[in-house]
C-alpha cells in the first residue's frame, strides 16, 4: 500500500481537479474512486494486475491528458465487432453496429445489447468509467462501448481465448439471445487489418473510400483527405477531412506541404461556394492556432489562457526541467517567477496559452494570415475530437467563424502536466498529473464544459449507415444561410 499512498499524496499535492469532475460526473475522487482503487491495488499480486490498477488510477482523475503511461502498451486483444452507443431518455443504450466475424453465431447488426458480462447496459458507463480518462458521461459511454470489443493487455487482464457473454435483443424480432464472444489477439499474419473493426480512422495514407454520399476521394496529404462531388448542391462544397494536428513530430516540411497542397487543391474547385472541414477523428497534436491560421476568417481573436498551480513538487528549475514535459522556456520562466512571489495564493495569474519565445506578457491576440481558402467553412465535430482539436473548436465557436455541426468534442484542454514516475523498483512507467487549467479571456473555466454545436445531430442506429452524409448535408444547408454565406475577409499575404 506504500505505492498507493505515494501516488495519492502526489495527486493531492499537484493535480488540479477542475470543477467538471463534480459538475459533469457528479463524482468526488476521494469519496467515489479512491476506496475501490485501494482495494484493486491490494489485490494486485502480479505485474499485469498492478499495471491495470495503475491504468484505472490514472483514468480516475478524468482528465484526457492525465493517465498511466506503461513502458509498453502490450498486445491488442479485440473482437471483430463494433458497438455503437446512443442516448435515450437520459440513459445510454448500446447496439451492435458491425459484425465482421462470420463465425459469431446469433449476433447481427442492429441487435440491442441488454447486458455484457453481467453488467446491465445502462450501468456500463459508470462501471467502466475508469477505462477512459474523459471528463463527461457521453465520452465515458463511448469508452465503455470500445471496451466491450477492444482492449490492450497493459490496460486489461483480458487475453487471447477469453470469452465474454452478452445478452442481446433482436431489433427485428424482439427475441432475446445469449451470445458468447471469444477474444483474439491481433496477429497480422493471419488476421489482416480489414478483418478488424476500429472506431476511428486517423490515417489518410491508406485506402479510404468516401463515406459521404455522392462524394469521391480525390486527394490526400499527410493528415488530410479531400473529397468532391459531381452533382449539385454537393459539388459546390468540397470536404476536407483533417484527421490530426501531429505534424511537427515529423518536421515542419510536412506541415508546410499539407498547407500548400490544400491551397492548390481548393483553388481548383472553381465552382465552390464553401468548404466542409471534418475534424471528428482529430485527436489533436500541435498548437491549434497554427491550424486556425489555415481555416478561420482573417479577423482578430483572443485565445484561451492558462492558470498554473504553485506546488512544492515543481518548486525549482531542476524539477521543472525534469518532470514537466514539452514546456517552452518562456512558460518555465513565467512559472519560476510566480512560485517565488510572496503570499499564500495557490495559483499563478493567468497567462496566454501560447507564450512568445521570450515572454508570456502579450495580448494573446491572433489573426488568420495563411488561409488555405477564402470561402466560408463549416466545421464537423464529434466525440473523438480532443486536446488541440478541442481548442480549435472552442475558438471556432466562440468567435463565430462558421457553423459547427455534429456532436460536442471532448472538452479536454489541460496544458501543463507533471510526468510522475511510478514509485518503486519495478520501472512501471509514469502518470501524468495536470497542474494547470484553461480559462477564457473573461476567466471562465473551459475545461470539461460542452461546446454546443449550432446543429446537433446525435448518432443512432437508425442513422448509422448515413451519419457522415447527414452531417455533410446539414453543413451544406448551414453554409447556405445568409450569416455564413458571405466570403471571408481577405487574408494578409
Amino acid at each position: 500500500m506504500t505505492l498507493v499512498r505515494e501516488l495519492v499524496d502526489r495527486v493531492h499535492a499537484l493535480h488540479v481537479f477542475s470543477q467538471h469532475t463534480k459538475d459533469n460526473l457528479g463524482l468526488d475522487w476521494d469519496r467515489d474512486d479512491l476506496p475501490a482503487l485501494r482495494d484493486e491495488f491490494a489485490r494486485a499480486d502480479s505485474r499485469d494486475k498492478l499495471s491495470v490498477a495503475l491504468w484505472h488510477f490514472g483514468n480516475s482523475l478524468h482528465d484526457m491528458h492525465c493517465r498511466y503511461r506503461a513502458l509498453s502498451r502490450g498486445q491488442v486483444t479485440r473482437m471483430r465487432v463494433k458497438v455503437g452507443v446512443e442516448q435515450k431518455g437520459g440513459a445510454f443504450a448500446y447496439y451492435v453496429a458491425e459484425v465482421r466475424d462470420k463465425s459469431i453465431v446469433g449476433l447481427e447488426p442492429g441487435d440491442i445489447i441488454e447486458s455484457a458480462d453481467g453488467v446491465v447496459a445502462a450501468d456500463l458507463p459508470r462501471v467502466h468509467r475508469n477505462e477512459g480518462s474523459f471528463n463527461n458521461w457521453p465520452h465515458l459511454a463511448l469508452t465503455a462501448a470500445r471496451f466491450l470489443t477492444r482492449r490492450h493487455n497493459a490496460e486489461s487482464l483480458t487475453r487471447d481465448g477469453d470469452v465474454s457473454k452478452w445478452v442481446v435483443r433482436s431489433r427485428r424480432t424482439g427475441e432475446r439471445k445469449a451470445v458468447e464472444l471469444t477474444w483474439k489477439e491481433r496477429v497480422d499474419e493471419n488476421l489482416p487489418d480489414d478483418s478488424w473493426v476500429d472506431y476511428t480512422d486517423q490515417d489518410c495514407e491508406d485506402d479510404d473510400p468516401a463515406t459521404y454520399e455522392g462524394y469521391k476521394l480525390v486527394g490526400r496529404g499527410a493528415h488530410f483527405c479531400m473529397y468532391v462531388a459531381d452533382k449539385p448542391p454537393r459539388s459546390f462544397y468540397p470536404i476536407v477531412r483533417q484527421v490530426s494536428f501531429r505534424y511537427f513530430e515529423e518536421g515542419p516540411q510536412q506541415f508546410l506541404a499539407d498547407h500548400d497542397s490544400l491551397v492548390l487543391r481548393l483553388s481548383l474547385q472553381k465552382q465552390a461556394k464553401g468548404v466542409i472541414l471534418d475534424m471528428r477523428e482529430n485527436g489533436g497534436g500541435n498548437d491549434p492556432n497554427s491550424f486556425i491560421d489555415w481555416w478561420a476568417p482573417a479577423r482578430p481573436y483572443t485565445d484561451t489562457f492558462t492558470v498554473m498551480r504553485k506546488t512544492p513538487l515543481v518548486g525549482d528549475r531542476e524539477a521543472l526541467e525534469k518532470f514537466v514535459v514539452n514546456t517552452p522556456k518562456a512558460v518555465k520562466d513565467f512559472y519560476m517567477k510566480c512560485v517565488k512571489e510572496p503570499g499564500d495564493e495557490p495559483f499563478c495569474a493567468k497567462r496566454p496559452f501560447e507564450c512568445k519565445p521570450d515572454t508570456c506578457d502579450w495580448n494573446n491576440e491572433f489573426i488568420a494570415s495563411h488561409q488555405v481558402t477564402k470561402l466560408p467553412v463549416a466545421l464537423l465535430t464529434g466525440a473523438s475530437c480532443g486536446s488541440s482539436c478541442d481548442s480549435f473548436v472552442y475558438t471556432w465557436k466562440k468567435n463565430g467563424f462558421g457553423p459547427l455541426i455534429g456532436m460536442p468534442s471532448m472538452a479536454g484542454f489541460t496544458t501543463n502536466r507533471y510526468r510522475a514516475p511510478i514509485p518503486g523498483r519495478l520501472q512501471l512507467g509514469t502518470i501524468d498529473l495536470a497542474f494547470s487549467y484553461d480559462v477564457s479571456a473573461d476567466g471562465d473555466m473551459v475545461e470539461g464544459h460542452e461546446i454546443p454545436p449550432d446543429v446537433r445531430i446525435p448518432p443512432t442506429w437508425d442513422n448509422y449507415a448515413r451519419y457522415d452524409t447527414l452531417l455533410a448535408d446539414a453543413a451544406i444547408k448551414a453554409l447556405g444561410e445568409p450569416r455564413w454565406r458571405t466570403a471571408k475577409t481577405t487574408a494578409k499575404k
